[in-house]
């Protein structure tokens, strides 16, 4: 698997978010969230987005979150978006 592809998906419209998953030279996931929200639900985007990269066994990412208010079930949805976008470019 070549893992060379940078994804992006979402916007920075109120009440959506951006998500940019990119590949890391590690086996680590990180997750950078950027928020005027951060102190409020900073740990709850982490915890989602973390959660999803667990469920699809994605291992070696930086996601990147642009936040604009989004609320789970966005954030979910852009996530999740995202990793299958990145899963079919880099298979």
């Amino acid at each position: 698997m070549t893992k060379d592809k940078k994804i992006i998906v979402g916007s920075v419209e109120s009440g959506d978010m951006l998500v940019t998953i990119t590949p890391t030279t590690t086996q680590e996931n990180e997750i950078i969230v950027d928020s005027k929200f951060i102190q409020q639900f900073g740990e709850e985007i982490k915890t989602i987005v973390a959660g999803i990269l667990k469920d699809y066994k994605v291992n070696g990412v930086l996601v990147e979150i642009n936040d604009q208010g989004a609320i789970p079930a966005v954030i979910r949805a852009r996530v999740k978006t995202g990793i299958e976008r990145y899963l079919a470019k880099n298979d």
